[in-house]
Protein backbone atom coordinates (compact mmCIF):
# COMPACT_ATOMS: atom_id res chain seq x y z
CA UNK A 1 0.00 0.00 0.00
CA UNK A 2 2.71 2.64 0.68
CA UNK A 3 3.86 2.26 -2.48
CA UNK A 4 0.82 3.26 -4.04
CA UNK A 5 0.18 6.02 -1.49
CA UNK A 6 3.73 7.26 -2.43
CA UNK A 7 4.24 6.73 -5.47
CA UNK A 8 7.60 5.63 -4.44
CA UNK A 9 9.09 2.23 -4.51
CA UNK A 10 10.18 3.15 -0.66
CA UNK A 11 9.03 5.16 1.22
CA UNK A 12 10.85 6.96 4.04
CA UNK A 13 9.33 7.89 6.87
CA UNK A 14 10.21 9.85 10.12
CA UNK A 15 9.47 8.15 13.09
CA UNK A 16 8.12 10.58 16.14
CA UNK A 17 5.68 11.60 19.11
CA UNK A 18 2.77 13.04 18.30
CA UNK A 19 4.34 15.10 21.10
CA UNK A 20 6.65 16.27 18.73
CA UNK A 21 4.35 17.87 16.54
CA UNK A 22 3.20 21.37 17.44
CA UNK A 23 0.86 22.35 16.74
CA UNK A 24 -1.13 18.84 16.39
CA UNK A 25 -2.24 17.80 12.50
CA UNK A 26 -5.61 17.21 13.04
CA UNK A 27 -6.27 20.75 14.10
CA UNK A 28 -5.43 22.05 10.85
CA UNK A 29 -8.40 21.87 8.78
CA UNK A 30 -7.01 20.58 5.30
CA UNK A 31 -5.59 17.42 7.47
CA UNK A 32 -7.71 14.39 6.83
CA UNK A 33 -7.42 10.73 7.46
CA UNK A 34 -8.99 7.59 6.18
CA UNK A 35 -9.01 3.78 7.66
CA UNK A 36 -6.71 2.33 4.95
CA UNK A 37 -6.97 -1.37 7.06
CA UNK A 38 -8.44 -2.21 10.72
CA UNK A 39 -6.78 0.20 12.88
CA UNK A 40 -4.08 1.53 10.05
CA UNK A 41 -4.76 5.38 8.95
CA UNK A 42 -3.10 7.08 6.85
CA UNK A 43 -3.07 11.22 6.80
CA UNK A 44 -3.13 13.64 4.23
CA UNK A 45 -3.80 16.99 3.24
CA UNK A 46 -7.77 17.18 2.25
CA UNK A 47 -6.74 20.29 0.17
CA UNK A 48 -3.78 18.90 -2.56
CA UNK A 49 -3.93 15.47 -1.57
CA UNK A 50 -0.13 15.23 -0.57
CA UNK A 51 0.36 11.92 1.67
CA UNK A 52 1.63 12.99 5.07
CA UNK A 53 1.08 10.22 7.77
CA UNK A 54 1.01 6.89 8.78
CA UNK A 55 -0.55 5.60 12.27
CA UNK A 56 -1.55 2.82 14.36
CA UNK A 57 -4.09 2.41 17.02
CA UNK A 58 -2.47 -0.35 18.37
CA UNK A 59 0.51 1.70 18.76
CA UNK A 60 0.03 5.42 19.79
CA UNK A 61 3.17 6.02 21.16
CA UNK A 62 4.63 6.48 17.64
CA UNK A 63 3.90 7.46 14.08
CA UNK A 64 4.95 8.00 10.48
CA UNK A 65 5.25 11.61 9.20
CA UNK A 66 6.40 11.16 5.34
CA UNK A 67 9.94 12.72 5.39
CA UNK A 68 9.12 14.00 1.49
CA UNK A 69 6.23 16.39 3.15
CA UNK A 70 9.01 18.52 5.65
CA UNK A 71 9.52 21.77 4.31
CA UNK A 72 13.03 21.92 2.37
CA UNK A 73 15.17 23.76 4.78
CA UNK A 74 14.65 20.72 6.77
CA UNK A 75 15.74 18.26 4.24
CA UNK A 76 18.58 20.48 2.85
CA UNK A 77 19.42 23.19 5.28
CA UNK A 78 21.86 23.74 7.44
CA UNK A 79 23.17 20.16 6.46
CA UNK A 80 23.50 18.25 10.05
CA UNK A 81 19.89 18.26 10.83
CA UNK A 82 18.83 17.53 7.24
CA UNK A 83 21.25 14.41 7.37
CA UNK A 84 20.41 12.94 10.06
CA UNK A 85 16.50 13.23 9.46
CA UNK A 86 16.90 11.96 5.88
CA UNK A 87 19.77 9.44 6.01
CA UNK A 88 17.96 5.90 5.84
CA UNK A 89 18.55 3.64 9.25
CA UNK A 90 19.07 0.56 7.82
CA UNK A 91 15.78 -0.73 8.85
CA UNK A 92 12.76 -2.10 6.21
CA UNK A 93 9.33 -2.52 7.08
CA UNK A 94 6.19 -4.90 5.77
CA UNK A 95 8.89 -6.63 3.16
CA UNK A 96 6.05 -8.80 1.94
CA UNK A 97 5.85 -7.50 -1.64
CA UNK A 98 10.07 -6.80 -1.80
CA UNK A 99 10.97 -5.85 -5.25
CA UNK A 100 13.93 -8.14 -5.15
CA UNK A 101 17.20 -6.44 -6.08
CA UNK A 102 15.67 -2.86 -5.73
CA UNK A 103 13.76 -2.51 -2.32
CA UNK A 104 15.41 -5.52 -0.54
CA UNK A 105 18.80 -4.16 -0.82
CA UNK A 106 19.66 -2.19 2.44
CA UNK A 107 22.12 -3.51 4.35
CA UNK A 108 21.86 -3.97 8.09
CA UNK A 109 19.32 -2.91 10.09
CA UNK A 110 16.11 -5.19 10.79
CA UNK A 111 13.44 -6.33 8.32
CA UNK A 112 9.94 -7.17 9.17
CA UNK A 113 7.95 -8.68 6.42
CA UNK A 114 4.33 -8.47 8.36
CA UNK A 115 2.67 -7.69 11.21
CA UNK A 116 2.69 -9.79 14.85
CA UNK A 117 -0.60 -11.58 15.90
CA UNK A 118 -1.09 -8.38 18.37
CA UNK A 119 -1.01 -5.80 16.06
CA UNK A 120 2.71 -4.09 14.88
CA UNK A 121 5.54 -6.29 15.48
CA UNK A 122 8.08 -4.35 17.94
CA UNK A 123 12.10 -4.39 16.81
CA UNK A 124 14.80 -6.09 19.48
CA UNK A 125 15.64 -3.15 21.04
CA UNK A 126 12.15 -1.84 21.11
CA UNK A 127 11.16 2.15 20.71
CA UNK A 128 12.42 4.21 23.31
CA UNK A 129 12.62 7.86 24.76
CA UNK A 130 15.52 10.24 24.07
CA UNK A 131 15.92 13.98 25.75
CA UNK A 132 16.71 15.77 22.77
CA UNK A 133 16.80 19.60 24.03
CA UNK A 134 13.81 20.20 25.45
CA UNK A 135 11.57 17.89 23.20
CA UNK A 136 11.26 13.62 23.80
CA UNK A 137 12.25 11.86 20.68
CA UNK A 138 11.06 8.29 20.53
CA UNK A 139 13.73 5.98 18.47
CA UNK A 140 12.53 2.96 16.66
CA UNK A 141 15.97 1.89 16.55
CA UNK A 142 19.13 2.46 18.94
CA UNK A 143 21.13 3.52 15.67
CA UNK A 144 18.41 6.29 15.23
CA UNK A 145 18.83 7.26 18.46
CA UNK A 146 22.51 7.33 18.73
CA UNK A 147 21.79 9.94 15.44
CA UNK A 148 19.64 12.52 17.40
CA UNK A 149 22.19 12.52 20.26
CA UNK A 150 24.34 13.51 18.37
CA UNK A 151 22.72 16.28 16.92
CA UNK A 152 23.96 19.85 18.68
CA UNK A 153 21.47 21.18 20.89
CA UNK A 154 20.35 24.08 19.15
CA UNK A 155 19.42 22.44 16.25
CA UNK A 156 15.84 22.61 15.24
CA UNK A 157 13.47 19.69 14.88
CA UNK A 158 10.69 20.38 12.22
CA UNK A 159 6.98 22.23 13.25
CA UNK A 160 4.04 21.45 11.69
CA UNK A 161 2.37 23.89 9.61
CA UNK A 162 -0.87 23.72 7.55
CA UNK A 163 -0.37 21.52 4.00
Amino acid sequence: MCRKWTSSLIAQFLVISPKQINPALNTFLSFKEYMSSPGRFRGFCGDCGTSIAWRSVDYTPIFDLYLGTLDENYLVGDGVVAKTLAAPNGTQYWLQNAVHGVTDVLEGGKKYSEEGPDGIREAEDSVTREDYGNIEVFCSTQTRCEDLKSLPSSAPLPQSREA
